[in-house]
């Protein structure tokens, strides 16, 4: 009797190892289940990410690089802008002040960093005809070269900026100064507009200047026809200068009126790395000059008559 209940408790034991056996057997199973579709749907999930990020990567504009030539054109401009504001401070300045006698230094500065960066451009749009040996290229770069806005800006400043007391032509550093100010805003967006953090802007757009560039953007053709206006009144302080014996200088004045005959004809819609948004440059000077025209006609009539043979002149393409 006792040999038969241990042997039936051996049994039960059994019994309940097997089913707790096959329950643990049954529980890792499932586990087992759980991790393989866990791991399928991290994987799908994963790839899912991976092919959307691909496909916005794809479908979004490479990023922007701060190239040598966007280097020398940023640093350029801003330098002009920079020097350009310190001349101009230094017109207000006392004259025993140190800024009222480095005047001519900001002058000289901002114009040699303008007529840098023109030159540069001329040189490496005429370098790859060197390079390659292809002399009537080279020669065919040099002279269009000749029709550019940065051509014609560099014989502005031989013109506007004589040696002897540079501070005196300060105002006409306002072309350039305009100039360089859109060729950074230009940079700035195209570096930093695109770029956004995690509040959902940079710095650039929360400083507000992706609006000015745009607010710019919309007045450039304003801005260009100052430029244009600028240019053509500085006329005037070269004829002022021929009652002044140690500024007096006859060639200068032809010279200027050349030049300004060149720019009434100029076809050039580039200047810097930046491309107007309206228009050339002889657009520009022609609605200047019709302005002034309109002024003459309405104030001084006799003398817009006797300018007649040599507006004519001026406006007949050579």
């Amino acid at each position: 009797m006792r040999r038969s209940n241990a042997s039936l408790s051996t049994d039960r034991a059994r019994e309940h190892h097997r089913a707790s056996s096959a329950s643990a057997c049954d529980v890792g199973v499932i586990i087992v289940i759980i991790i393989i579709i866990l791991s399928t749907v991290t994987h799908h999930r994963a790839s899912f990410i991976d092919v959307a990020r691909r496909r916005r990567r794809a479908m979004s504009p490479a990023r922007p690089t701060w190239d040598f030539r966007t280097v020398v054109f940023a640093v350029s401009c801003a330098t002009t802008l920079a020097s350009g504001a310190l001349a101009f401070a230094s017109s207000f300045a006392p004259r025993a002040s140190w800024l009222y006698g480095r005047a001519d230094s900001f002058v000289l500065v901002a114009v040699g960093a303008s007529v840098g960066a023109f030159a540069y451009r001329a040189v490496y749009t005429i370098a790859p005809h060197a390079r390659g040996g292809d002399a009537r290229g080279c020669w065919r770069a040099m002279v269009a070269q000749t029709t550019t806005n940065g051509f014609q800006y560099c014989v502005y400043a031989s013109l506007a900026f004589p040696a002897a007391r540079r501070s005196n032509a300060t105002p006409a550093l306002v072309p350039l100064m305009i100039l360089s100010f859109f060729q950074l805003m230009t940079t700035g967006e195209k570096m930093y507009g695109g770029e956004e953090d995690a509040s959902g802007k940079n710095l650039w757009k929360r400083a507000g200047a992706s609006r000015a560039y745009a607010a710019a953007k919309r007045r450039m053709e304003f801005a260009l026809v100052i430029c244009a206006t600028m240019e053509i009144s500085f006329l005037t302080t070269i004829v002022i200068d021929l009652a002044v014996p140690k500024r007096r200088s006859f060639s200068r004045l032809i010279a200027y009126v050349f030049w300004l005959r060149t720019r009434y004809h100029c076809k050039d819609d580039t200047v810097y790395r930046i491309k107007y948004t309206t228009g050339d440059t002889s657009r520009y000077h022609r609605e200047a000059w019709s302005l002034l025209d309109e002024k003459l006609a309405q104030r001084v009539p006799g003398i817009r008559r006797a300018l007649i043979p040599l507006a004519t002149w001026f406006s007949t393409p050579s």
